[in-house]
């Protein structure tokens, strides 16, 4: 995953379920994107 604007970059793992709220949460903040953003994308 990675920010467009600020090019920071998180590593997703391989998930065969979903990804938990907490996780996805946490994933977005080091990838330096908002939620909005997000959802919007």
């Amino acid at each position: 995953m990675k920010n467009p604007i600020t090019g920071r970059r998180a590593v997703v793992p391989m998930h065969l379920k979903d990804i938990k709220k907490g996780t996805l949460s946490s994933l977005l903040r080091e990838a330096g994107i908002d939620k909005t953003e997000f959802i919007n994308s």
